[in-house]
């Protein structure tokens, strides 16, 4: 398990995070009545590993972050 890592309040913090509306089925279902159904393709979502990358408070590294990972980019629809 890794090291749980300590931060300070007093810095912002900005998370960047996608997730399909069934990952959160309350959450949409107070929101807007409707409980989304898990497709199949997310059957497993909850044994799936969490990925998380800490970057620098730096609007440019964490544009270059986002380029580089983004599937958009690697298939060429992102500019």
């Amino acid at each position: 398990m890794a090291e749980k890592e300590t931060r300070d309040p007093a810095i912002p913090m900005v998370v960047l995070g996608t997730a399909h509306p069934a990952k959160f089925p309350d959450a949409m279902e107070a929101a807007c009545g409707i409980r989304p159904p898990l497709p199949e393709w997310l059957s497993d979502l909850h044994l799936r590993p969490e990925r998380v990358t800490l970057l620098p408070a730096d609007q440019m590294q964490v544009e270059r972050h986002i380029l580089s990972t983004s599937r958009a980019t690697r298939e060429g629809a992102a500019a």
